[in-house]
């Protein structure tokens, strides 16, 4: 039976699974010197063999293991999946296999080498008279060193620097990053040709794969370097170079892919956000041709095709393979090649965008197979070509964010890899910006790059000393998703208050002035509206009684909390900057205590909230769109879409949580108070070579600018925005969302931060 045969397979990765508890230690291992050859002819099962040892990369938060014959994120010893993330999770797994899948035509007769659970490369270099060497000899092992690494290491002191590894100026060994495994194999023994049944190609493959010891990007990427000679004593006509990978997001089968074109990215993400491994934040794991093979004129090639499959439609001959590459169905047909939106003929499969919803997306979650492909360029005897490729892992709060999350950390790879990683000349250093005016009312503001901004009246002269909040992004999206808005789209807005009608004292229930221009119509929404809310347990208070109804209007529609109706709150919201009244909106809870009444007003705190047993019971949102009337339903539409985890979801500029720590009167009329962006909207402190756009060359400016660590002599603690200790990637995304994203309103070449591990 051949290995590739698909009950087999599924039957391996099954008994892989079971393993998963004991066979990745990786941050541990150094070498295996026993596993399980999986190559196999038709008329063979997998046999025992020997493997002229594996090592594991484990710098940064990938763990993954490298083998001298091809295929890397795969452990060919217990054949279980290979990559594991975070590093030292023991147990969580991201990819179970990938390798380098080279195809080309040889006087017209199509020859492939692939490496995935097999390999058709054997350890070691072609030697001059063109015959493999020993797969045997320990010299073609992998090496890997360390900065800092002396003659104590026996893979420095024994660096194959005849073979081709890489070194320095002065002849020592090379350390690429942080760690560098390198290792040398071929294709040439036709005897190990075993899954496409095709003569070898000729070819020599030396392999670089090295990462940096970092906690932002570079943290979450690991390197390949591939040098390939063709030695093989033939021209190789019309020849492609994959990355070829079985993505496994902790399950085997819950799993979407899909791809950027134009940064030549292709990623693997859930299908959903529960997953067996990574629960409800399962990460991304992507991959980029950072650098592509040169084409026949000159220039380098980008990706040329995206290919998928699942668990079973693996191609079977050297045909379906070639196929593949070029960008078609296993046949030679188109049919999988045709946007379902456009009806387009496609060499990228799934070109869409999951996080935005738009364009063709993958679909029915599944065992996925992914294919990236550059090509066709003629590889003449004797040619060299150089292909980098990048493992990028990125891991959000849901699993969209996690492909932002890759994207940014791919982003910030690019960039590295274009610039050499090498440290520009710092700027002068930057002026602080000039802080804003104090608002009119006195409001205590503790002022936070990101995430929550705690506000109160402490301390006022009007009488609310006992009032107080916080303004925040929700859980999904917080400030920087995509539905909601930006930070650089933050503008200075004014809440102006207005007086409910006091017949019978203070009472925030009681009927409203419609006349008074500050009275809003908000949006109004329900969490749990399924069932009728439950009554207090106690209906009356010391003031009047509650007026109960049951107020819900729809008990089901988009998103996690329902829109009800249109109804007026005793408040106006006003973008001074622009001098437009913006639409407001609120959320009632419906749950014992929850006082779904159809009312907006701050609770009493320790009372029932929308998130945990005390609190503010009731959410105020603030959207980026202009106030209409009630009778004007232009904004409808959009802003009943039920708020939190929609694509898209409603413009939320601010969300305010408000409650009254003691017994204290309510705003009047003329009660006012600002909140402020503190933001920079002309010039941004983040763009430090004046290029307009914020991209890798100022974090590297910024870094030797303020230092990168506590114990640099020029180390500036007040830029240590983390507090962590170091100034590094994470505090420059906080200092660019901080003070804005772009210059003249230009957009960033980065996304805004989120939660890195």
């Amino acid at each position: 039976m051949e290995w590739r045969d698909q009950a087999l397979k599924s039957f391996f990765k099954i008994c892989c699974g079971m393993m998963l508890s004991t066979i990745l230690t990786l941050a541990s291992m150094s070498v295996s010197t026993v596993g399980i050859a999986l190559a196999a002819s038709p008329s063979q099962k997998p046999r025992l063999g020997k493997v002229s040892y594996d090592q594991v990369i484990d710098v940064n938060n990938i763990a993954m293991f490298v083998t001298n014959q091809g295929s890397f994120a795969f452990d060919p010893a217990t054949g279980g999946p290979g990559l594991e993330f975070p590093r030292g999770t023991y147990g969580q797994t991201a990819v179970f296999a990938a390798g380098p899948w080279i195809a080309g035509k040889v006087n017209g007769e199509i020859r492939v080498a692939i490496a995935e659970y097999s390999f058709e490369y054997a350890p070691g270099p072609i030697l001059p008279d063109g015959t493999p060497a020993d797969p045997q000899l320990d010299r073609y092992r992998v090496y890997k060193i360390s900065k800092g690494d002396g003659m104590e290491n026996p893979d420095y002191a024994q660096w194959p620097v005849e073979d081709g590894a890489p070194v320095n100026p002065d002849g020592t060994p090379m350390v690429l990053g942080d760690q560098t495994l390198w290792a040398v194999y071929n294709d040439a023994d036709p005897g190990i040709h075993f899954n496409m049944q095709t003569a070898p190609l000729g070819i020599e493959i030396q392999q670089t794969t090295f990462g940096f010891n970092r906690t932002g990007p570079l943290g979450n990427v690991v390197f390949v370097k591939f040098l390939i000679i063709n030695k093989g004593g033939n021209t190789i006509d019309s020849t492609y170079v994959s990355l070829w990978s079985d993505p496994d997001l902790g399950q085997s089968d819950n799993d979407l892919v899909g791809c950027d074109v134009e940064t030549n990215f292709g990623f693997c993400y859930n299908g959903s956000n529960t997953d067996s491994q990574y629960g409800s934040s399962p990460p991304a794991v992507g991959y980029d041709f950072f650098k592509g093979p040169i084409g026949d004129d000159g220039v380098e090639l980008p990706m040329t095709s995206f290919n998928k499959y699942i668990n079973g439609r693996d191609p079977q001959t050297a045909e379906e393979t070639y196929n593949y590459m070029k960008g078609l169905d296993p046949d030679g047909g188109v049919a999988d090649h045709t946007d379902p939106i456009t009806g387009q003929v496609k060499a990228f499969m799934v070109d869409g965008d999951p996080v935005a919803g738009t364009g063709w997306l993958d679909e029915n979650p599944a065992d996925r197979r992914l294919m990236l492909t550059a090509g066709p360029f003629t590889f003449a005897l004797g040619d060299t070509q150089e292909v980098v490729v990048g493992i990028i892992m990125g891991q959000g709060q849901d699993r969209l964010t996690s492909i932002t999350a890759a994207r940014v950390n791919d982003a910030f790879a690019q960039s590295a890899f274009d610039a050499d990683f090498v440290v520009f000349p710092p700027p002068p250093p930057p002026s602080p910006p000039t802080p804003p005016p104090p608002p009119p009312v006195g409001i205590k503001d503790w002022d936070i790059p990101s995430g929550e901004r705690w506000y109160t009246w402490a301390n006022t002269d009007w009488g609310a000393e006992g009032f107080g909040g916080a303004m925040t992004g929700d859980v999904a999206h917080q400030w920087f998703g995509p539905t909601s808005v930006p930070p650089s789209r933050l503008v200075n807005v004014e809440l102006r208050f207005t007086s409910v009608i006091e017949d019978e004292g203070e009472d925030q229930y009681k009927p409203l002035d419609l006349t008074n221009p500050n009275v809003s119509w908000g949006y109004r929404y329900l969490r749990g509206a399924g069932a009728p809310p439950p009554a207090p347990a106690d209906q009356t208070t010391t003031k009047s009684p509650y007026d109960w109804s049951h107020y819900i209007i729809n008990t089901s529609g988009p998103g996690v909390y329902v829109y009800q109706e249109r109804n007026p709150i005793a408040l106006s919201v006003w973008d001074v900057e622009n001098n437009r009244r913006l639409e407001v909106g609120w959320l009632e809870n419906n749950r014992p205590g929850g006082l779904v009444n159809g009312a907006y007003g701050p609770a009493w705190a320790g009372e029932f909230s929308n998130l945990a047993a005390s609190g503010p019971r009731e959410w105020l949102f603030i959207f980026d769109r202009d106030y209409t009337e009630p009778n004007d339903d232009s904004n409808l539409a959009e802003l009943s879409q039920g708020l939190i985890n929609d694509n898209p979801a409603p413009p939320i500029m601010y969300i305010i949580f408000a409650a009254r720590r003691f017994a204290d009167r309510f705003p009047q009329d003329g009660d006012s108070f600002l909140i402020l962006a503190n933001r920079v909207n002309d010039i941004n402190p983040g763009d430090f070579n004046g290029d307009d756009t914020i991209n890798f060359s100022d974090f590297l400016l910024f870094v030797v600018a303020f230092g990168t660590g506590s114990g640099d002599a020029g180390f500036d603690a007040q830029m240590d925005l983390n507090g962590d200790g170091m100034i590094d990637f994470s505090d420059f995304l906080i200092f660019v969302d901080h003070y804005g994203s772009g210059t003249s309103g230009s957009k960033a070449a980065l996304p805004l931060p989120y939660p890195y591990r």
